[in-house]
């Protein structure tokens, strides 16, 4: 269920006719914060470099170019979208705001799913 809200939050974005709003929702909700969610993962898994070279090296590739280019480019895409109105800038943001929460959501629904997991398999 949290992922079919999230996609459905996705969909709302994507078909709400406005650009602005779209832009906002990648470069907030996925560009800017994907390299600390991966950071977090990494540093939480404890997993070894060593023992899983190839899934460290798809998160630090996938950090370096979100951070380095998509996250910079997604941002002049939105504030050219937004072409100083005012109005736009503050749809821009509540977009933002709006994929924050949405991934927030989906997140904290994955958590408790593997939380139930685990509960399953010790009491199993």
């Amino acid at each position: 269920e949290p992922s079919r809200r999230f996609t459905r939050a996705t969909f709302d974005f994507i078909q709400s006719g406005r650009p602005h709003e779209v832009a906002a929702a990648l470069a907030v909700g996925r560009e800017h914060i994907i390299p600390t969610l991966f950071r977090a993962l990494l540093a939480r898994f404890g997993v070894s470099e060593r023992q899983a070279p190839v899934f460290h090296y798809y998160r630090k590739r996938h950090i370096h170019l979100d951070e380095d280019f998509h996250a910079p480019m997604s941002i002049r895409l939105m504030t050219s979208l937004c072409e100083g109105d005012t109005v736009r800038e503050e749809q821009a943001l509540a977009a933002a705001e709006r994929a924050i929460e949405a991934r927030l959501e989906f997140w904290d629904g994955v958590h408790e799913a593997v939380r139930a997991c685990k509960r399953i398999t010790e009491a199993g």
